[in-house]
């Protein structure tokens, strides 16, 4: 996603008209779906280009589990406010064990014979890591139009020109979170780049957050 700098200061949603629409206008709320719920199982689904060797995928996919459970867990300990020497080591250790057992798994599917092409091995790897990644960036999203005036939206998302469409007014305190959804751009991420980005490169985060769908949970995309 590419950041548009020039937010304007109402933003558009084209809906059918009826009750969930009546309650969503009433109650204020706007609903942020979730990018696996989308009707093209591409869009916003990171493609991952295999560039490194296997033990450098499994290193890769063994810091993303780790990372998930850790933080799945960690939040749960703080919830029931367990955050003592003896919580934190076994959250250690639950997460280690679970990335390990996943990649004992991978080893061991890798080996089936009905693979016939390449490495089944990095292959199965890279498509764990892509869950990961989509892990990682599950957050709503909502897109909303720059225009109230569209033939194209009002006959797609407008019931036909027989619905409505909704103005809402951008603060200014979450324009920066408002992004210009990029239809044209490449979904490919490089292995390389997410060993980087566990590694805290910055520069290789936003290569992967260009092809993944991480905007930050609230934000809102923008058909041009």
């Amino acid at each position: 996603m590419v950041a548009e700098k020039k937010i304007p200061r109402r933003l558009y949603k084209y809906r059918a008209f009826s009750n969930l629409t009546l309650e969503s206008l009433v109650a204020d709320q706007l609903w942020y779906a979730d990018p696996s719920t989308f009707n093209d199982p591409l869009d916003t689904r990171p493609s991952l280009n295999i560039d490194l060797d296997v033990q450098q995928l499994e290193n890769v996919l063994r810091r993303l589990v780790e990372n998930r459970v850790r933080s799945a867990m960690s939040a749960a300990a703080k919830t029931i406010r367990y955050q003592g020497p003896k919580t934190l080591d076994h959250i250690e250790r639950h997460s280690h064990r679970r990335a390990e057992q996943l990649i004992a798994d991978v080893a061991y599917n890798a080996t089936n014979p009905e693979y016939d092409f390449g490495d089944p091995h990095a292959y199965l790897l890279g498509r764990y890591i892509e869950e990961e990644l989509l892990r990682q960036y599950e957050k709503g999203i909502i897109s909303l139009a720059v225009r109230a005036t569209c033939p194209l939206m009002w006959s797609h998302y407008g019931e036909q020109h027989n619905g409505i469409c909704i103005g809402y007014s951008v603060p200014a305190h979450v324009a920066n979170e408002i992004h210009l959804i990029n239809y044209g751009g490449s979904r490919l991420v490089d292995a390389s780049d997410v060993a980087k980005m566990l590694d805290d490169d910055e520069i290789a985060r936003k290569r992967v957050d260009s092809a993944a769908p991480h905007r930050p949970e609230g934000t809102t995309g923008l058909p041009p």
